[in-house]
């Protein structure tokens, strides 16, 4: 019976040295996306009156559109721009339209039109790190600015809500 007494005392020694020197890894992990597109302010002509003729905003005016794609430094990115040539009337049974076009420049780095570079294609490849506008040399992640203005024609047509869309198709790599 003694011996039996010394070992019960050893068993619980070993099994509680054995849990203090267990060891626990917590690993907290966050997975960013690659790429990041967001409308900053979308164009915006405003009221305009029938038959009012051309109505223009130009690069740097406030109702230019301006939208923003965020990536990491070194990555490859083709932008295609799908742009509407005329405004269509909400109405499905008005077949009027508004004529318009859009031109679209941009800047990487900070949101500064004054530096920005005209598109000259419907589809423009950039690679944010090759440009001499980069901002934070330190940071893997690089944006770039697309500042969109331009022009639309009214002439004689009804009154009422004349929408389009500006479709960017966005390709990284």
């Amino acid at each position: 019976m003694i011996k039996q007494t010394y070992i019960w005392p050893l068993l619980a020694a070993l099994v509680i040295t054995g849990t203090v020197n267990a060891q626990f890894l917590n690993l907290d992990l966050r997975i960013e996306p690659e790429l990041r597109a967001e409308v900053v302010k979308p164009i915006n002509f405003g009221i305009v009156i029938s038959n009012s003729g051309e109505t223009k905003i130009e690069l740097g005016e406030p109702n230019m559109g301006i939208f923003v794609l965020t990536s990491f430094r070194n990555q490859r990115i083709t932008v295609d721009f799908n742009t509407p040539n005329a405004l269509a009337h909400t109405n499905p049974e008005i077949e009027d339209i508004i004529d318009i076009k859009l031109e679209y420049s941009y800047v990487v780095g900070e949101d500064d039109y004054r530096r920005s570079q005209p598109v000259q294609a419907e589809t423009v490849t950039l690679i944010p790190n090759s440009t001499k506008n980069s901002s934070r040399s330190s940071d893997i992640w690089e944006s770039i600015y697309f500042y969109v203005y331009g022009s639309l024609n009214v002439d004689a047509i009804p009154n009422g809500e004349y929408l389009g869309n500006i479709v960017m198709n966005i390709d990284y790599e």
